[in-house]
């Protein structure tokens, strides 16, 4: 289909193909809408031939697509919410009022969170604790919830529908789990903070006829905190006020750095212009300082372009809520954490409440600061996400994932480094060989892995390595004929000083006819040079005379090497593979003791002519050979092997190499 926007009318077309009775992955889309007319509208001529080159290539990637399956996975009818916060409390009713069993877990020894230390809830003036303590009853009478306080959660696996979690030694079964673990208030040196304040304000200690100022901003918006806290100028200005109605007479001062009383809270600010308080700008806080039974804060104010000295009875922080410390967590959950330490959106707009793991969603104060009808607000919608998984009753996958090719995995375990939802695993199959494993449920098919695998072991179906060579050709005779000859000629004189034999005759036969520009399919020659080129990485050539003789080596155990050859790191190239000829992928299984058997002899004859990696598709037959004479123990070898094959026989002498340098 060559119109439209994938964004909104692919699903359109691959329900329709189900309509005929195919497999909605037989459909390739070329997207000459956003990809074309509405970036190239001012060179219509251009855009209609890169229309046609689009559509060149979804027709050659539709030539070799495949039915794919989706996979289903039955979902267990249970969540784990962890937090008992007004975020926690709120989504764990919401759930359980629709039948479904909830494990609440807290780490403290009560339920409530910081809601319940609030004096007053802004907007409506409810009192924190009175209205924590009604939810906290619901919570406690729902037998479709089981509390755990005082609590950690020790272990996580499996994956959507599917968890398996440990709370206590206690073994519980979920299908999705929320995140609902809050914020902390920071604390502050002098003075007292805002909830600190609302305690005050609930035992009735404010005095009257007194001076107070508030410092927003304080300990947020620096080199340390540098986000805006969100909430603490609403709860400042609203306890200003609160402290105005105890008496008139009281002096109230807020200085701030910007005011963020955003929407409906508009209204809350112009509320306090109007009863007296009195709001300055700061720059920066000098000191803060006590004398007697008063506080002295030093500010510079850009109203009055200089330091002024400013006197009250109590000075109060508007600190901002901080991230808890969610390290372990977020560990095993595999969910990540943003610069500021709390937990992170999948996106914010386009999939809120969600993490990337798919599964696990996240409501409250844990990604970001809010009020406590935001968080309301958001535990209603995280407990929404969770009831459509939990009455649907099974997940899905699309069928684009990640397979692994056993043959080629060689377990070096770059694909579990790299993934960014954690999923490959390293296992040992039936064979006994180390190798990649990947969750069909739990892969999202972003192909990460498949770039990354210097083995070529990793394939994502829908996107495999044959469709994408196939709309490359596609466009290939796009490139003119000088372009095309000017790479062959690099290429094919870079690749004819790496290799021997028949290949390197080969290459210079094919030079020649490049040469004369007589007989010759560009488009066939392109591909091969692409082929030939794609099958070696970079050449590091061994030049003895520039290194210092080594004073060290190393020893690389065969049984345990997979041949990755992630020691190349190696700064002084004592670490190299033979020159190995260009070998066909169908061929390796019966050429194996042949091409071990070249690489011995030819390292014994060429000890020091140069290095080369071997192709992709034969890692793993020739071992990597140290040159004792180059090696100087550096141990970046060994930091850099994923298998702990090598070893130190002798440390570094740095005296003996300073000297001899010098030498």
């Amino acid at each position: 289909v060559a119109s439209c926007s994938p964004r909104t009318h692919e699903e359109l077309f691959r329900n329709t193909l189900k309509k005929a009775g195919l497999n909605k992955y037989l459909f390739e889309m070329a997207n000459i809408r956003e990809h074309v007319s509405w970036v190239h509208a001012a060179w219509p001529e251009e855009a209609t031939e890169k229309a046609k080159d689009l559509v060149k290539m979804a027709v050659a990637k539709a030539r070799l697509l495949e039915p794919l399956e989706e996979y289903k996975v039955k979902v267990f009818p249970s969540v784990l919410v962890i937090g008992g916060g007004v975020a926690g409390l709120t989504a764990a009713l919401c759930i359980a009022n629709l039948g479904f069993k909830v494990y609440l877990v807290e780490k403290s020894d009560e339920l409530g969170g910081i809601t319940k230390k609030l004096y007053k809830i802004y907007p409506d003036n409810i009192n924190g604790k009175e209205f924590i303590d009604i939810l906290i009853s619901k919570v406690r009478n729902n037998k479709n919830i089981e509390i755990f306080t005082s609590s950690n959660l020790e272990e996580v696996e499996g994956y959507i529908g599917n968890f398996k979690v440990k709370v206590n030694g206690k073994e519980l079964k979920v299908g999705c789990i929320i995140v609902a673990t809050g914020a902390s208030i920071l604390e502050c040196d002098t003075g007292i903070n805002l909830l600190e304040l609302e305690e005050l304000l609930k035992e009735g200690k404010i005095k009257r006829k007194g001076k107070y100022i508030f410092i927003l901003c304080s300990g947020a918006r620096n080199e340390l905190r540098p986000y805006c806290s969100r909430i603490c100028c609403v709860s400042a200005i609203k306890n200003a006020l609160e402290i105005k109605k105890i008496d008139e007479k009281n002096e109230v001062l807020i200085l701030y750095k910007d005011i963020r009383t955003f929407g409906y809270d508009e209204a809350l600010y112009l509320q306090a212009l109007e009863s007296g308080i009195k709001f300055l700008r700061y720059e920066n806080i000098n000191q803060i300082r006590k004398e007697k039974d008063r506080y002295v804060v030093e500010v510079f104010s850009p109203l009055f372009g200089e330091t002024v000295e400013i006197c009250a009875e109590e000075v109060i922080h508007s600190t901002p809520l901080i991230a808890k410390n969610a390290q372990d967590l977020s560990k095993m959950l595999k969910v990540p954490l943003d610069q500021n330490g709390f937990f992170l959106e999948a996106h914010p707009k386009l999939r809120p409440l969600e993490f990337q793991t798919r599964g696990i969603y996240l409501c409250g104060s844990a990604s970001f600061p809010k009020s406590v009808g935001e968080c309301i607000a958001h535990a209603l919608g995280a407990a929404s996400k969770a009831l459509t998984l939990l009455i649907r009753g099974f997940a899905s996958v699309e069928g684009t994932i990640a397979t692994v090719n056993e043959e080629l995995c060689v377990g070096c375990g770059i694909c579990t480094q790299v993934c960014p939802y954690s999923v490959p695993k390293l296992v040992i199959n039936d064979q006994g060989k180390i190798v990649s494993y990947i969750e069909k449920i739990m892969c999202r098919g972003c192909g990460i892995c498949a770039a990354d695998c210097p083995f070529g072991a990793i394939e994502v179906k829908h996107f495999t390595n044959k469709q994408e060579i196939e709309m490359i050709k596609a466009i290939s005779n796009k490139i003119t004929t000088d372009e095309i000859i000017y790479t062959i000629k690099r290429v094919l004189l870079d690749v004819s000083n790496k290799v021997r034999g028949e290949t390197k005759k080969k290459i210079e036969r094919v030079l020649k006819r490049v040469e004369k520009k007589k007989d010759i399919d560009f488009h066939k020659l392109g591909m091969y040079v692409y082929e030939l080129k794609s099958s070696f990485n970079e050449v590091k050539p061994v030049i003895f005379e520039e290194y210092v003789p080594g004073f060290g080596s190393i020893e690389i155990d065969a049984e345990k090497c997979i041949g990755c050859m992630k020691c190349e790191i190696c700064p002084t190239n004592a670490i190299k593979l033979a020159y190995l000829d260009i070998v066909n992928l169908s061929a390796t299984t019966k050429l194996q003791e042949e091409l071990k058997k070249s690489v011995d002899k030819l390292m014994r004859e060429k000890p020091t002519e140069g290095i080369i990696n071997v192709p992709k598709f034969v890692y793993g037959i020739g071992k990597p050979i140290v040159s004792e004479p180059l090696c100087i123990a550096c141990k970046l070898c060994s930091t850099a092997c994923p298998v702990d094959a090598i070893k130190m026989k002798t440390e570094w002498d740095l005296d003996a190499f300073v000297t001899s340098s010098l030498h």
